[in-house]
């Protein structure tokens, strides 16, 4: 095969506050010999535009990043292999009990001695053109950065702070080449789908670089739909949290952190994972610190889910106490230790892709959890770790895991 590329780009960076980068790339693949490869040519072009822009010394910046191309690629499939334990990300349900691995038996875990499977996803051999689109924007407000105090004194606005976010990530065949250069447009025909991924994400925060009171408020939502070969797959879910601290001495900090979510799963193959769950948790903390090497910390946390897709009404209600303490050394690293007691009530069967979801991997009923890790640092550029991971269910026997890990830094 041949590759020919041509390459442009423009800069414009005279000013320190407004900068732009401009680049195109044209690829052109020219097969010489189909003995080799089955290959068709192909042509690729690739625009990617860059934009930084700081106003009002720091009080907004922006960073934006715009690419749109064309191309081919081959469809993908995907499977899941077995690997070490905890090496993985997922998990294998057998719910029917056929002893048969079905993909849509397959769930993410949080448990590493569970996690003993990766997604592979492998080409197939056929090839499809299509329209590439990547939108990126990052815009931070900041206004303490343009205001000084005044008589020892600050304004208000000047306690607020926003982080704003969005990455959209569109690919397309045969769509109107206009609608392809719009990131924002979500009205894509399934028969033009390749795969349309979108993550928003905006924090407000107030009193943020402040030790003795601080709060803020996040909302996000993720979207995602692809095109697979058993059919199409969308995810949803948007998340609203609160949180807030208050440091009512050098010896105790109150804690709160409160969620609401929403999130929505549809698959045209499985119609198991066709589901909507709405969730509501609330957690306080109290943490004490009565040195600058001994933390301990009581927490609760209530939370509630319940599907509304479907005929069943699956709801699950939890109540966890967990506490943590940890004690470090600054130059000979340090000892955590964690214990969680979860009370799990559950009115629909476990064994399915939903109730795994739901319950986080857990089991209804009594659980608990533990965890003690333990970090030492060898010298300037070396550290070791030690982490043991504990559970217990009323139906399921203890579970212990461990590991070692060793790190150098050059």
């Amino acid at each position: 095969s041949d590759l020919d590329e041509v390459n442009l780009s423009s800069d414009f960076t005279g000013n320190k506050n407004y900068q732009l980068h401009l680049t195109s790339t044209y690829r052109k693949l020219k097969i010489l010999d189909t003995l080799l490869t089955s290959q068709k040519e192909t042509k690729t072009l690739l625009n990617r535009l860059e934009h930084y822009l700081n106003l009002w010394k720091g009080i907004m910046s922006a960073t934006t990043t715009y690419e749109v191309g064309t191309g081919q690629e081959r469809k993908l499939e995907y499977y899941y292999l077995k690997v070490t334990a905890g090496q993985g990300t997922y998990a294998w349900n057998d719910y029917n009990s056929d002893g048969i691995q079905q993909l849509n038996e397959f769930e993410i875990t949080q448990f590493s001695d569970r996690a003993e499977y990766v997604k592979v996803y492998t080409h197939t051999n056929k090839f499809i053109s299509t329209r590439t689109n990547q939108f990126s924007e990052v815009l931070n407000l900041n206004p303490a950065a343009g205001y000084q105090s005044f008589e020892g004194k600050t304004p208000i606005i000047s306690r607020f702070a926003n982080l704003f976010s969005v990455r959209l990530d569109k690919k397309t065949i045969n769509e109107d080449v206009f609608r392809s250069l719009n990131p924002f447009d979500k009205k894509i025909n399934d028969t033009s789908l390749v795969t349309n991924n979108s993550v928003y994400r905006n924090t407000l925060y107030f009193n943020r670089t402040s030790i003795k009171f601080g709060c803020d408020m996040t909302w996000q939502k993720n979207e995602s739909k692809s095109l697979l070969t058993s059919g199409l797959e969308s995810r949803e879910q948007t998340l609203y949290e609160a949180n807030g601290r208050w440091n009512i001495s050098r010896l105790l900090l109150l804690s709160m952190n409160y969620q609401n979510g929403d999130k929505t799963n549809s698959s045209q193959f499985f119609s198991s994972r066709n589901y909507r769950i709405l969730s509501e948790s609330a957690e306080p903390k109290i943490t004490l610190q009565p040195s600058v090497s001994f933390r301990t910390s009581f927490s609760y946390k209530y939370s509630q889910k319940e599907n509304t897709e479907g005929d069943f009404g699956e709801k699950i209600f939890t109540n966890k106490l967990g506490v943590e303490i940890k004690y470090s050394a600054r130059s000979a690293g340090s000892i955590t230790g964690k214990f969680n007691y979860i009370d799990i009530l559950f009115n629909a069967d476990e064994n399915s892709s939903l109730a795994y979801d739901m319950l986080e991997g857990l089991n209804k009923g009594k659980n608990m959890t533990w965890n003690l890790s333990a970090q030492r640092n060898l010298g300037a550029s070396m550290e070791l770790s030690l982490n043991y991971d504990g559970r217990k269910s009323e139906t399921s026997k203890t579970v212990h895991t461990g590991g070692v890990q060793f790190r150098a830094y050059f």
